[in-house]
């Protein structure tokens, strides 16, 4: 007899978690951006690929596969600190971030 051991955080089941913390932010944060004014197509593709490229690491069989979601993962912040493109400073600050001191 085989006994089948269930993992404990199965990628299915962080892969499912991540979707449904992005459907929250999404939908928290219309309100927010219906108020300050910003197009709210660009905000829901960067929060999108941020959660994709969450998602492809936990889902990964291949390194390849997992620094290729790491690597999405880490370029999607920046355009969501660059978001409110009505900040100067904000945008300086995302310059200064991404290139370097």
């Amino acid at each position: 007899m085989h006994r089948h051991i269930r993992r404990v955080g199965a990628p299915s089941e962080c892969v499912g978690a991540l979707g449904g913390a992005a459907i929250a932010v999404l939908l928290l944060s219309c309100d927010y951006i219906g108020r300050q004014g910003q197009p709210a197509e660009e905000f829901h593709l960067l929060v999108l690929l941020a959660t994709f490229g969450a998602m492809a690491p936990v889902a990964s069989n291949h390194v390849a596969s997992f620094f290729l979601g790491l690597e999405t993962l880490s370029i999607s912040p920046l355009g969501l600190i660059a978001y409110p493109a009505h900040l100067i400073h904000v945008i300086r600050m995302t310059a200064t971030h991404t290139l370097g001191d």
